[in-house]
């Protein structure tokens, strides 16, 4: 996944500017993500953002730095090669802020890398920084992304934000990225637009992942979902330690609660990277953990749920097309060859009456019936019956039956 194509996700992009103008007030940010991958790719974004505004940024990784004992402004001080105030001086986190050539901001990276000991060592030096740049009202501020957790909590204070990244694309943004991946063919935009999108739930990372093997299905898609989770070094016990069943069977009501920020129960999977959020969805384990987990169910039910969106108005038009088919050769009267089986099932209106496919299969065992191919017409309802019938009580259909769908659509475009 691009920066550029990040950039391009609204909920990331509006996340690089908030921090970004943290950043331009002179507030220092600690900033928490659930995995290496994003916290890279976030705070590259961030760097375009203060580009674009004219500040200049600097990356210092801590874990490269050596553990003796000397002030940590001091280390920083060499690093950035920066000229001593006076001879002698003890070098202060207010000396650096001062100092002639300082960066309007400092990126340290791996600070979560570091011994306990020395990270409490440079959360206590954040710490000074923002007391430091607010007395003195300096516009000079850090950035320290964190992948996963510090040894210890921080606290915000005036010149001092502390974010945890909890914005996650919504399935519109997905399937745009998506639709510029798939393949020209209608049953395979429906695979990678919708069922990769419904399976990545607001994820980029994974719906990049799923894109690099379009049309996958079955067995297939499975052990590509189980190589994304042993890739991010999820195991069946980490995640079961961590309440993932919960999370899979969490009732309806409780996953679409409006979540702010990450849920206290659920923080240990947020910190694996293995939770996401939508505003479609709610709170979920991502799919990946979920294969890991072995519940096959709920990847059906995700197959499920995005085929159902973009197949149910495809059968629906079939259907009209059919009823008007049956209507042009043999008169409106098609419709009462056959008792329905309940009100629901016939609609429209007198002139152009509409049938249920279930209706509509009875109706053509009728010998009084006369359209012209009535065996083959016969034929593509039965089969789009079993296709509706299967989405509609929560069935996913195979990657070969979505080919098949859209090859009845051609058929159906011959009988005219």
């Amino acid at each position: 996944m691009t920066t550029a194509l990040l950039s391009d996700l609204r909920s990331f992009a509006a996340a690089a500017r908030d921090v970004a103008d943290d950043l331009r007030q002179g507030c220092s940010v600690v900033w928490l993500f659930p995995s290496p991958e994003l916290r890279d790719q976030m705070e590259l974004l961030v760097r375009h953002e203060c580009a674009r505004w004219e500040m200049e940024a600097a990356d210092i990784s801590l874990g490269s730095l050596d553990s003796e004992p000397r002030p940590l402004a001091a280390m920083l001080a060499d690093l950035l090669d920066l000229e001593p105030p006076y001879s002698g001086c003890i070098w202060t986190p207010e000396l650096l802020i001062d100092a002639e050539g300082i960066p309007d901001v400092l990126i340290l990276y791996d600070v979560e890398q570091l011994p306990e000991p020395e990270q409490g060592r440079w959360i206590e030096f954040i710490l000074q920084w923002s007391r430091a740049a607010a007395a003195r009202g300096a516009a000079k501020a850090l950035l320290v992304p964190v992948a996963s957790r510090l040894c210890r909590a921080v606290a915000p204070e005036v010149r001092l934000r502390v974010r945890r990244f909890w914005s996650w694309a919504s399935q519109l943004e997905l399937q745009a990225i998506a639709r510029e991946r798939a393949g020209s063919d209608p049953d395979s935009r429906v695979w990678n637009e919708c069922v990769y999108a419904s399976l990545a739930a607001g994820d980029p990372l994974l719906l990049e992942w799923l894109l690099d093997k379009p049309d996958l299905d079955g067995e297939d898609l499975w052990e590509h979902l189980v190589a994304y989770g042993r890739m991010r070094g999820w195991t069946y016990r980490t995640l079961a330690e961590r309440r993932a069943a919960q999370l899979c069977d969490l009732p309806y009501a409780a996953r679409v609660r409006e979540y702010g920020d990450v849920p206290p129960d659920f923080e240990p999977l947020w910190q694996l990277g293995a939770l996401t959020h939508t505003a479609e969805y709610g709170l979920e384990l991502q799919s990946a953990a979920v294969a890991v987990l072995g519940r096959r169910d709920v990847i059906a039910h995700r197959i499920w749920r995005g085929q159902v969106q973009a197949l149910m108005p495809v059968l629906d038009a079939l259907r009209q097309s059919l009823c008007q088919y049956l209507t042009r050769y043999h008169g409106p009267g098609w419709v009462n060859l056959a008792d329905p089986q309940s009100d629901y099932e016939i609609s429209g209106t007198p002139e152009q009456p509409l049938s249920e496919f279930n209706h509509m299969s009875q109706v053509l065992r009728s010998p009084v019936l006369r359209i012209p191919q009535r065996m083959n017409v016969s034929g593509l309802v039965r089969e789009l019956r079993n296709y509706r019938n299967c989405l509609a009580h929560y069935t996913p259909i195979s990657r070969a039956d979505v080919a098949r769908l859209f090859q009845v659509v051609q058929l159906l475009e011959r009988l005219r």
